[in-house]
């Protein structure tokens, strides 16, 4: 069971490995090298304070369109306050998923697909920040792919 447990949180690892294009991996180099300069012990708690700092905004706002009130008599019409939901529901989703890519412990490369799929279903809206999204997705994947 105790093998399962560090397989699952690898916290002896340290905050990265790799070439994970995350925010701990560029703090980690010259000047500021917060690998060494931070307790590893500390590490975890770090990456899940900046992870939930940065989930936060797009957390607030889905739960505040769920709970604020509609008024009667708006010229607005059902399916256009569905639309609205479902445009926010994926940009909360790829903003949460990319505060995850980027600030949470032990990043693997290919946690990045989890933020590029609701940006695909946004083609429609952006189909420019889709592209280039795409193509910076492929660009972190880089080293994974090339070891494959």
């Amino acid at each position: 069971l105790l093998h399962v447990l560090r397989r699952i949180f690898p916290f002896q690892r340290g905050l990265f490995e790799g070439k994970v294009a995350n925010l701990w991996c560029v703090l980690s180099t010259k000047p500021v090298r917060i690998r060494e300069r931070l307790d590893p012990e500390l590490q975890p708690l770090l990456a899940l304070a900046v992870t939930l700092a940065l989930t936060l905004p797009a957390c607030v706002r889905m739960l505040r369109l769920g709970t604020e009130t509609r008024t009667v008599g708006t010229n607005i019409t059902f399916g256009d306050v569905t639309h609205r939901h479902w445009t926010l529901l994926l940009w909360a989703n790829m903003s949460s998923a990319l505060s995850f890519f980027l600030a949470s412990f032990q990043v693997h490369e290919k946690s990045i697909l989890l933020a590029l799929a609701p940006c695909a279903l946004l083609l429609w809206q952006d189909p420019v920040m889709v592209d280039w999204f795409s193509m910076i997705c492929c660009w972190t994947l880089w080293p994974l792919l090339q070891t494959d």
